[in-house]
């Protein structure tokens, strides 16, 4: 669920989620994928939800090991990134961060790993374990190509967003300039103030208020980029 239209303090905890140490010859990725959410809820509805929710069983490699795609190898260099995330996981069936060029998991105690088109990692029938280890290259990914669900604005959003830009299939680059300059003015907060209940909470972020958390401007540059 998203936080879209939750009022007040956000950030209610300074808990460090995991760790994670370095190793190998690449940087640590810029992000770590949990899961993505492609389909913009109903009318009314703050939620995004997932269009196609097949997850495929990754087949080990070996004891505790699967691997993704030895081609995210750098360029056939071998060079590699390694990284250990230090986190325990509290329940039998979760999702399993990692960057989007995995190359393999190793460690994780679970009897089986899945994955789905959009880059998601679940871990299956988890014990409790301090760590896990990742390796990754530079190439390659684990989404795959995008398609006509991913164009989708939804009823509730049109108005709203015809307001702001004419729907029209803009280039790429002249997409992305329109975004950032659309934005430049806005300011991240973890606080929001109470519209009331008659205002939608997107509309009041990019009309009114102009400023929000990562998910008012993750909500709307995709809607936007869409329209």
């Amino acid at each position: 669920r998203t936080a879209l239209g939750k009022v007040g303090q956000l950030k209610l905890s300074d808990a460090i989620r995991f760790r994670i140490e370095a190793s190998g010859d690449l940087p640590l990725p810029t992000l770590l994928h949990e899961a993505s959410y492609n389909y913009p809820g109903q009318e009314g509805s703050l939620e995004w939800a997932i269009w196609d929710q097949k997850f495929n069983t990754i087949e080990h490699y070996d004891d505790f090991v699967w691997r993704f795609g030895e081609d995210r190898v750098d360029g056939g260099s071998g060079r590699e990134g390694a990284a250990k995330l230090y986190i325990e996981f509290d329940r039998e069936r979760a999702l399993i961060p990692v960057p989007a060029t995995l190359s393999e998991i190793n460690d994780l105690p679970a009897l089986d790993v899945n994955s789905n088109r959009y880059g998601t990692i679940q871990g299956i029938g988890l014990v409790p374990s301090p760590a896990y280890n990742i390796k990754y290259g530079t190439k390659g990914t684990l989404f795959e190509p995008p398609n006509e669900v991913d164009l989708i604005v939804g009823k509730q959003h049109e108005a709203l967003l015809s307001g702001i830009v004419p729907k029209s299939d803009y280039p790429a680059r002249a997409a992305v300039d329109f975004v950032r300059q659309y934005f430049s003015e806005f300011k991240y907060s973890l606080y929001q103030d109470d519209p009331g209940p008659s205002s939608d909470p997107l509309s009041h972020f990019l009309l009114d208020r102009q400023a929000g958390h990562c998910e008012y401007f993750a909500t709307a540059t995709t809607l936007l980029l869409r329209q």
